[in-house]
């Protein structure tokens, strides 16, 4: 079954059935079990093969996370899916690894597919340090028994583990669903030793003993002007302030950590929020609307291009949400790194999440596309 067939399929479902419905059934934990269940009996096997690159570890079984491409793929959606297929191995005894090396993904340049791992740019693998075994992406390549997965289709993880709904993430760890996602999170996906310490030295530099921290996750770009079909709509600025107002006197915050790639977001909450605003040290995003042949597209104007800026652009990316994770509350719309702020917080004392619906099925106006010649989005 091609990926063209599976999409389309997935819009005759989206016609068909209504929004509210298959939101009940991914997030009852009893459908959702079932649910599973069925795609990782029907389809999944449909995007793995099994190979053998060698004679070693004949008792074992490695299996690869793979993709073509992960181009037009954020970090945490490339995340969110890894988690969903390491655990999927993990249940039938197989060693998982993740291969974001043979592959082009945003993180790195075209000179450095096929010699970088950029998963281990920010993280270990998935059972490095915890077991004995090797799990290293070259030992797989050099094993007897091996299972790749090519990792196409988001509906097939969103089926295994649909943590997207703002009704789950409004749940937390009190549904079900979440606390057996967050566990898998916090265990699988585990920073190098490079990144925690940035990542520790940027919360000290900005947040202090004292500090009452309200996390604030502000998409713009894609989500404000392309419009990308089965993405969550994103909320309004002024409604997004407007519960900030509300809430930091409610909840007892005196400060605001904003999480936005999008300079006129930052700018706009500092001229409303003044100091009260914290932000990390990272490269921001003025995003612009150009014409071209294809139609008029999103580019990305940055102050300077910094040597190794796409693995900075991971880091920074990362750094803001594990720090929004460990805030005291949280406030945002539904994007896959506020989902995964929440699964790897231990809890937030208070949480709001804006629920606008989905681009394309909820709100039925043309939708932008991708464009791989562009590297951004086109907008229709």
């Amino acid at each position: 079954m091609s990926i063209t067939t599976l999409n389309k399929l997935r819009v005759i479902i989206d016609e068909i059935v209504p929004y509210s419905l298959l939101e009940w059934f991914q997030t009852n934990y009893a459908t959702w079990l079932l649910s599973r269940t069925f795609f990782s009996l029907f389809f999944v096997p449909l995007f793995q093969h099994c190979a053998s690159f060698g004679e070693k570890n004949q008792n074992l079984t490695y299996y690869i996370v793979d993709r073509d491409s992960w181009a037009g793929n954020g970090l945490f959606s490339c995340v969110n899916a890894i988690v969903s297929a390491i655990e999927y191995a993990v249940e039938r005894g197989y060693i998982p690894v993740v291969d974001m090396k043979n592959g082009d993904n945003a993180y790195l340049y075209p000179d450095e597919i096929g010699k970088i791992n950029a998963w281990e740019y920010y993280f270990e693998q998935p059972l490095e340090n915890i077991n004995q075994t090797i799990s290293s992406l070259e030992e797989a390549y050099r094993s007897k028994n091996v299972i790749i997965n090519n990792m196409h289709h988001g509906g097939i993880v969103q089926a295994l583990y649909p943590a997207g709904y703002p009704s789950l993430l409004d749940a937390g760890s009190h549904n079900r669903i979440m606390r057996r996602r967050s566990i898998q999170y916090k265990k699988y996906v585990r920073l190098n030793k490079n990144t925690e310490k940035y990542i520790d030295e940027q919360y000290k530099k900005i947040i202090h003993d004292g500090d009452r921290v309200l996390g604030i996750c502000v998409r713009g770009g894609e989500y404000r002007f392309s419009r990308p079909f089965g993405h969550p709509i994103q909320p309004e600025i002024d409604d997004i302030i407007s519960q900030v107002h509300s809430s930091m006197k409610s909840w007892n915050c005196n400060k605001i950590f904003l999480t936005t790639e999008d300079i006129d977001i930052l700018q706009i909450f500092t001229q409303e929020f003044g100091d009260a605003v914290i932000s990390t040290d990272r490269s921001y995003i003025k995003y612009v609307i150009c014409d071209s042949d294809e139609g008029r597209y999103l580019k990305h104007v940055r102050p300077h291009e910094r040597e190794n800026e796409k693995y900075l652009q991971g880091l920074e990316y990362l750094t803001d949400i594990v720090i929004l994770s460990r805030c005291n509350s949280i406030i945002g719309g539904t994007s896959c790194g506020m989902i995964a702020a929440v699964l790897m917080s231990n809890g937030f004392e208070h949480q709001y999440f804006f629920d606008c619906g989905v681009f394309g099925i909820t709100d039925k106006r043309i939708c932008g596309t991708f464009s791989s010649t562009k590297g951004t989005w086109v907008i229709k």
